[in-house]
Order: C-alpha cells, then sequence, then structure tokens
C-alpha cells in the first residue's frame, strides 16, 4: 500500500505502507541510531513525535519484550528507509511492521530519508503527516491537503507529563543500599535498570517538572517559596520517630534547641504550606532513615530564590548530619582541598598587601561582599564613591533583577569596561568593549578541584584565534602593565604557572600527559572524626554561635510566602536549559537554530481559566506595565501557582541579530527586584515575583 510524508511545508515524500493504517501528524524529528530501534519507539520522550531513523535498515534483528523502554509506543508516526521483513535473531519475538500495527502506529518506508534530515537540520523541528488515505501530491486532493496542512502547521505537543507520567509513585529495589532521593515521570526503564543495578533505590522536588523529574522514582510537586516548611517536617519526622543516627550527636552543636524548634513542625502542618500529603513527607524521612548514611539530601548551589533560602540550605544540611551521611561512603562527601595534601598554588594576590580599607560590595560582616550592593556606593558615595566597573565574563545587565532600576546606578559611573566572548545587554551599555577569546583559542592561570582527590589543572589554548582577541591573562596584565603595576605584568602565560607552582614541587612539564596533576595518589571519604570545622563549637551547629552573635537567627520560624492574589497573578520562576550557557549562548548561530526563543510555561487549568490554549501568544505584565509576548506552553508540569520561562531571552540589543526581540526577560519582570534580598545569605529573592498573565492577539 502507498503512503505519504506531508510537511508544513507542503513537500511530499512517497513511500510504502509499514504499520498501521490512516493518518498521524506529529513533530518530524530524526535518530540517528545503527541499533536500538526498539527502545527510541518506546522512549516516552518521544511522545507526540514522528520519528525518522537515519540509519537505512531498520528492524533487522526484530522485535521483544525485553527490550521495551515502557510498556508502549509513544510516538505518532515512524520513517524508515527501509523496514526488515525477515530479522534474523535468536531474541526476535516478531517484525517491526506487526509490533507496529500491533501498537497502532503509522509508518512510512522508502522514501529518501538522507534528504528529509537534512531539511529537519536545517529547518528545525517541523511538523507533518504520514498517510495511507490519499496522494497530498496529486491536484485532485487539493481539498483535503489544504485541510491537513492547515492540521499539520497548527498541531503542538500538548500535556506530554500528564500522558506519560505514572498514575502512582513506583518504587524499585525496596532493600537497595542508596536511596536516589529521583521519580518516574516517564523515564525510560533503562534509567530504573542502571540505578537497580548499582544497588539503588531515587525523590526530586520542584515547581516544575524538571529532566531531574522525569528520571525520578519520586516526584513531589511542592508549593512555590515553601522548600524550607518540607525540610523542617523532614527534621520533626527524624527527631520525633528517632529515626536519626545517635551516633552523630556528639558532632552536633545545639541538638536540643533544634529538636524544640522543628516540635510545631508537623507533617500536617506542611501539608497545608507545601501541598505535599502529610503520609508522603513521612514515608519519605523513614525512607531516608532507612537507606542512610548512604543517602544525599542534596542542598543545592543557589542560593538566590527566596528570602529563605540560606536557612533552607542549612536545614537541609541539619538533615544529612542527622542521617549520619556527612563524610559517609554514598553519602555527602567532605571534599579535600589540595593545601591537605601539601601542596598550594601561590595567588597572584599574594603579590600586593591586603587590602584593610572598607569594601564598597562588603555587606555588614560578610565576605567578600555583594556586587549588588557595590553600585550602590556609585549613588550614596558610601564607603566611598565608586567610579568605574570591569565586568569579566559577567552579564550583570541580565544576570541581576530589574535592569532599568540597575542602569540608573551605573549611569552614575564614568567608565565601565566589558570583557566578554559574547556580545550582551552588558557589552552593549559599556564604554570600552574588550574581546575575549573564546574557550578553546585560551589559556588561563592554573586552578584547584577539591574533591575525593585533588588536583591541579591547567587550560592550554587549543587553537589560535581567529580575530583580534586576547586571553584573560593577557588582557589583565596588558591592563596592570598601563597601570604601572609591575609586578602583575606578565608577558608570558609560562611565568605565571612557574610562579603559582613555586613551593610545590612541581613543574609546567607534570600537566603535559593529561592536562592536570592529581595531588593524591586514591580518592579518601575524610570522616567527620578527621574534620576540623571553622565554627566556634567546632561542631555542626543547628544555629550557628557566630550568626547569633552577629544578632542573626539561623534556625528561624518559617514565614509563609505569598500567594497570587488574582486569577491572572503567577509567581514568576526563571530557570536555565543544559542547551543554552546561561544568557550568553542565546545568539549563537546553531543553538538558536534548536532554542530560538522562550515560551511561558502555565498550568493547565490556570491556562483554561484564562482562555489560553497551547500556543497561543500571551502578555506578560508587572505592576508597571507590559514586559512583553511570547508563547504558551500549556502543560500540567508546572505548579499551578507559578510560570516559567527559560533565562537570556527578551534581548533588545540589535548586535544579537538573532536573539533580538525574541520571547520575554525574566530580569525584567523583577521590578525592584534588587532591593529583596535573603537578610542572611545576601543573595537576591529571584523567585519572590508575581506577574499577571493576559491571552495576546496573534502576530506575525
Amino acid at each position: 500500500m502507498n503512503a505519504y510524508l506531508l510537511l508544513a511545508n507542503g513537500m511530499v515524500f512517497a513511500g510504502q505502507s509499514v504499520g498501521a493504517e490512516g493518518v498521524t501528524v506529529g513533530e518530524v524529528v530524526f535518530a540517528t541510531g545503527m541499533v536500538g530501534f526498539q527502545e527510541t519507539l518506546t522512549d516516552p520522550s518521544y511522545y507526540g513525535q514522528i520519528i525518522t531513523q537515519t540509519y537505512p535498515l531498520i528492524g533487522n534483528y526484530g522485535m521483544n519484550k525485553d527490550d521495551m523502554e515502557s510498556d508502549k509506543i509513544w510516538a505518532k508516526g515512524y520513517i524508515v528507509r527501509e523496514a526488515c521483513q525477515t530479522p534474523s535473531n535468536w531474541r526476535c519475538e516478531e517484525t517491526l511492521d506487526s509490533f507496529l500495527k500491533k501498537n497502532n502506529t503509522i509508518g512510512i518506508e522508502g522514501i529518501d530519508t538522507r534528504h528529509l534530515t537534512r531539511i529537519i537540520r536545517e529547518s528545525g523541528v517541523m511538523n507533518g503527516a504520514i498517510l495511507t488515505t490519499f496522494d497530498p501530491a496529486d491536484p485532485a486532493n487539493k481539498a483535503e491537503t489544504d485541510k491537513l496542512l492547515e492540521e499539520i502547521r497548527a498541531y503542538a505537543v500538548t500535556d506530554a507529563v500528564k500522558s506519560v507520567t505514572c498514575a502512582e509513585p513506583e518504587v524499585y529495589n525496596e532493600k537497595g543500599e542508596t536511596h536516589i532521593v529521583l521519580m518516574h515521570y516517564g523515564c525510560k526503564r533503562n534509567i530504573v535498570r542502571c540505578l537497580v543495578k548499582r544497588g539503588c533505590k531515587v525523590t526530586v522536588m520542584d515547581v516544575r517538572a524538571t529532566v531531574s523529574a522525569a528520571k525520578a522514582d519520586t516526584f513531589f510537586f511542592v508549593r512555590p517559596g515553601t522548600d524550607y516548611a518540607m525540610n523542617l517536617a523532614v527534621l520533626h519526622v527524624l527527631i520525633s520517630e528517632k529515626l536519626y543516627d545517635p551516633h552523630m550527636l556528639p558532632y552536633i552543636d545545639g541538638f536540643g534547641e533544634l529538636e524544640e524548634r522543628v516540635r510545631p513542625c508537623t507533617p500536617e502542618w506542611a501539608e497545608t504550606e507545601t501541598g505535599i500529603k502529610a503520609d508522603r513527607i513521612v514515608r519519605l524521612a523513614r525512607e531516608l532513615a532507612e537507606a542512610a548514611p548512604r543517602v544525599l539530601w542534596y542542598p543545592g548551589w543557589f542560593t538566590a530564590r527566596y528570602a529563605d533560602s540560606f536557612v533552607t540550605v542549612r536545614s537541609a544540611y541539619l538533615i544529612n548530619a542527622l542521617l549520619g551521611s556527612i563524610g559517609a561512603r554514598g553519602g555527602m562527601p567532605i571534599s579535600l582541598s589540595p593545601k591537605e595534601t601539601g601542596k598550594r598554588l601561590r595567588p597572584l594576590s599574594a603579590l600586593y598587601p591586603n587590602i584593610t580599607k572598607p569594601m564598597a560590595d562588603k555587606a555588614d560582616w560578610q565576605q567578600p561582599g555583594l556586587l549588588h550592593r557595590a553600585f550602590d556606593a556609585a549613588v550614596t558615595g558610601d564607603p566611598y564613591p565608586v567610579r568605574a566597573y570591569i565586568s569579566m565574563r559577567h552579564n550583570i545587565l541580565s544576570s541581576l533583577p530589574d535592569p532599568d532600576t540597575l542602569r540608573s546606578k551605573l549611569d552614575k559611573l564614568d567608565l565601565i569596561v566589558a570583557i566578554t566572548t559574547t556580545w550582551s545587554p552588558t557589552a552593549d551599555y559599556a564604554d570600552i568593549v574588550l574581546p575575549l577569546s573564546p574557550a578553546l583559542s585560551r589559556e588561563s592561570i592554573l586552578a584547584s578541584k577539591l574533591g575525593l582527590k585533588p588536583q591541579f589543572f591547567r587550560r592550554q589554548r587549543a587553537v589560535q584565534p581567529r580575530f583580534d582577541t586576547r586571553a584573560d591573562w593577557e588582557i589583565l596584565c596588558g591592563l596592570a602593565s598601563r597601570l604601572g603595576l609591575d609586578k602583575l605584568a606578565f608577558s608570558r602565560i609560562e611565568d605565571i604557572w612557574n610562579y603559582q607552582l613555586e613551593g610545590t614541587g612541581l613543574g609546567i612539564e607534570a600537566f603535559d600527559a593529561t592536562g592536570f596533576v592529581p595531588l593524591a595518589p586514591a580518592p579518601r571519604w575524610k570522616t567527620l572524626a578527621e574534620t576540623t570545622l571553622p565554627t566556634p563549637s567546632g561542631k555542626i551547629e543547628a544555629c550557628s554561635r557566630l550568626w547569633a552573635a552577629s544578632g542573626h537567627d539561623t534556625l528561624p520560624p518559617y514565614t509563609a510566602p505569598e500567594r497570587p492574589a488574582a486569577p491572572d497573578q503567577f509567581r514568576v520562576i526563571p530557570g536555565r536549559a543544559a542547551l543554552h550557557t546561561q544568557a550568553s549562548t542565546t545568539n549563537n548561530p546553531l543553538l538558536s537554530e534548536l532554542a530560538p526563543t522562550n515560551t511561558l510555561w502555565i498550568h493547565t487549568e490556570r491556562a483554561q481559566a484564562l482562555g489560553i490554549a497551547d500556543g497561543d501568544w500571551v502578555e506578560v505584565c508587572t505592576a508597571t506595565g507590559p514586559v512583553g509576548r511570547l508563547r504558551a506552553k500549556v502543560t500540567t508540569g508546572i505548579h499551578p501557582e507559578a510560570v516559567f520561562m527559560l533565562h537570556g531571552f527578551g534581548r533588545k540589543t540589535p548586535q544579537e541579530t538573532r536573539a533580538f526581540g525574541k520571547g520575554v526577560a525574566d530580569e525584567a519582570c523583577m521590578v525592584s527586584g534588587l532591593e529583596h534580598e535573603d537578610p542572611l545569605g545576601g543573595g537576591l529573592a529571584l523567585q519572590k515575583h508575581f506577574v499577571t498573565i493576559r491571552k495576546a492577539e496573534e502576530t506575525n
């Protein structure tokens, strides 16, 4: 039987039918694997898509029940150059054709998949349809073809997470030694197999369905801003049910006070705050205790979300301490520094005396200080007027909130210099741009890496710069030379390396083989008993004595976060994607093809109430007015109280030709954001802000 592939651009490929008959519409993508076709077909990540296999012969070893990554085919259709009808393998149970028919999946073979792949590569993901009902290239079928093209062009993958997720939590390998707190949210079976094979039993929390959530055994959709409540409830269960490791008590200062502080923080109380059922919080705490000490409650690396992010991270460390995981194999390792091995790189800062005067970015007694406060000194002159700023690979007008207010402070400066590899709003705003060589075109000073096996490492120049750019050390040492700072005016990177290695007994040649020098013969798990903690008590302090002496409570009572005040109001959550490096690659010619703009994740029920469908244009507004427009991604993979957008878009600098005018800048949604600090950690509360969303008119 004849079959046809009709693309959204009107192009038609003619071939033969394989699998089921009929019409199917989806996103046309390609997969390059020579084997693993059954795994690809049953991979939930291909939900809503039509898969093109680039390898010319598919199905030559047949299909079997053991290679399934899930219970069914999630793809909307299948495109191959040739579908093998006579597979040969001792594990073969059926042909590709029969497998597709059994799963009611429409396929096509006999087309030029190389040509199709080039089209997708050059144009990006393109919608299309496989059909066996009529020939769309026949002028006699124009009316049917036009109607189908309308459907193809309007198609969008929706509710993917809702469709592929499990109905309830699934737990594998109950007796696993290491509990990887991860969730079954449409993940492939092989992920679970790999974890079980390694003796693991996995739980993730987030306000949206992330990649981590998609691979976890249990997923908690926690209400935004309530992480601290969740941690306090887990501490409550661990202590009230005596699930903690009693051998850890000598290492914890203030356990009695901790017990009193978390006594009222019951799972039932936490349920009203977080939205997580009390019995699930209890079960989680018990599972953690059962897996201890091979367990890790990851505190995260980011303390600029909410006003209580710093104490949230501290409470996570307290959970790890009670479980005995700090310093334990399979738990939270205590990193070794090169200094502990008797070797240390000589710092370039040793060339000059320490600064003893007050610094403009110093916040109270905290070190080294807060950059956003340094710009206040440009306005107030306290402790002295700041007159210039050198931005070293730091796009402050995208990474800090409220860029309009920040610009008003930067206007007080006499000079702004941007040292950067890419154009950006900060580079555009600067008085002088010093072009930095890209990573592969520059060498850098030697650096240290902490860990179980600490090391020194060296970045060498792999290729010569194509244009008039310089390495970071060349720029800084060149400036030092012109400013009369002769001690720092190195002219060769080798001289810097030799200076850094003085007293280590190592020479530059030690890096030649691999680029790094290990400082220990093997990884070493350092225990708490071997560790001297830099606290007044020498222990893990439930409430920091040092902070208490400065008038700060590091285990404060929980304060409930604000919630949306109107049906069209949402907390805005910015985030990153592996595809783009922070906000610096959205104008990259290759990466911008894969992710040309951001979209607004909005929960299905909230979107329906506002009359917003998947793919609709929506306008984002703050209290001061509209910020911009972008497409809606309607999904159950975001908490109903929040909306999410990728960071790095909404650019207004015309030089960024590919990113210009695409999407919305999350930092522009953070009005007065420079004023909202975590009082302890000093980080800006980037996820404190609310926006209103409304459906917008269609635009070209």
